[in-house]
């Protein structure tokens, strides 16, 4: 089985421990986050990993983790996630 990789975005000035907070709660929601990963030639970025189950089990688990890390983490999704908040 694949992964379905969604929510990839540059987070500069992201720690570890931030990093590991957004993982937990995506955990809760199904998915794993990987980062702060420094890309050399490129950004500093993060991303989002779930089982690809296909449509529309891979949107709905996206949905999950953007509603929890909004519900559990506003501040950091203010800041990495801006396009997050409606």
């Amino acid at each position: 089985m694949s992964e379905h990789m969604f929510g990839v975005t540059k987070i500069k000035g992201m720690t570890p421990a931030q990093g590991n907070k957004i993982d937990k709660i995506a955990k809760g929601a199904g998915a794993r986050f990987t980062g702060p990963i420094d890309i050399p030639g490129n950004e500093t970025k993060g991303w989002f990993t779930c089982r690809n189950l296909g449509a529309p089990f891979d949107r709905a688990t996206e949905l999950e983790v953007q509603a929890e890390l909004i519900r559990k983490a506003p501040k950091l999704v203010a800041k990495f996630f801006p396009s997050w908040i409606k």
